[in-house]
C-alpha cells in the first residue's frame, strides 16, 4: 500500500510538469494575442479618423481638375468691384456639384477685365468653392472654409495665378 502512495504521488508529480508549462504557453499565446488585436483596433481606429481627411483631399483635387481647369466662361458673373469683391455671409453661390454620394460642392465663377497701359486687354476669374449645401453653409458659416482660384487668361489661354483657403469670411 505504501507503494502505491509513492506511485500516485510520482504520477501526479510528473503530470503537473507536463501541465505547468501548457499553462504558461497559454497565457502567453492569449497575451500575445490580446496585444495583437488591441494594436489592430488602434490602427483600424486612426485610419478611421483619417478617412474624412483624405477623402476630402481627394474631393478638392477632384474639383478643381473637373470645374478650375475647365470652367466655362459663359458662366462668370462680372465683377462690380474694381478687382474681385470681398467674399461675405450674403454672397451667393449659383452652381452646385455634386462630387460623390456624400459631397457636393457650391461654388462661384467671377470674372473682371481691364486694358493695361499699353491699351491690352485682360481678363482674370476667380473660383471660389465651398463643402456643402446652402443650409449647411448658413447654419456653420463660421467653420465652413472657402477656397479660391485666381485664374487669368494669356493668349487665349487660362492659367492658375494663385489658390488660398479663407478661413474668415467678411460681414
Amino acid at each position: 500500500m505504501q507503494y502505491k502512495k509513492q506511485y500516485l504521488g510520482y504520477w501526479s508529480f510528473s503530470r503537473a510538469w507536463v501541465g505547468f508549462p501548457v499553462v504558461l504557453l497559454s497565457f502567453a499565446v492569449a497575451s500575445l494575442t490580446l496585444v495583437f488585436y488591441q494594436k489592430l483596433s488602434d490602427i483600424r481606429q486612426w485610419n478611421a479618423l483619417q478617412a474624412p481627411i483624405v477623402d476630402e483631399a481627394k474631393l478638392w483635387e477632384g474639383f478643381s481638375q473637373k470645374i478650375v481647369y475647365n470652367f466655362d466662361k459663359k458662366k462668370a458673373l462680372p465683377s462690380l468691384c474694381y478687382g474681385f469683391c470681398p467674399i461675405q455671409k450674403s454672397t451667393s453661390w449659383p452652381h452646385l456639384e455634386k462630387m460623390s454620394e456624400d459631397f457636393q460642392v457650391r461654388w462661384r465663377l467671377d470674372s473682371f477685365s481691364f486694358t493695361d497701359s499699353q491699351k491690352v486687354s485682360h481678363e482674370s476669374f476667380r473660383i471660389c468653392a465651398r463643402l456643402g449645401s446652402q443650409e449647411v453653409t448658413d447654419m456653420y458659416e463660421d467653420s465652413v472654409l472657402t477656397r479660391c482660384w485666381w485664374l487669368r487668361e494669356v493668349n487665349q489661354k487660362i492659367n492658375v495665378t494663385g489658390y488660398s483657403v479663407l478661413d474668415k469670411i467678411s460681414v
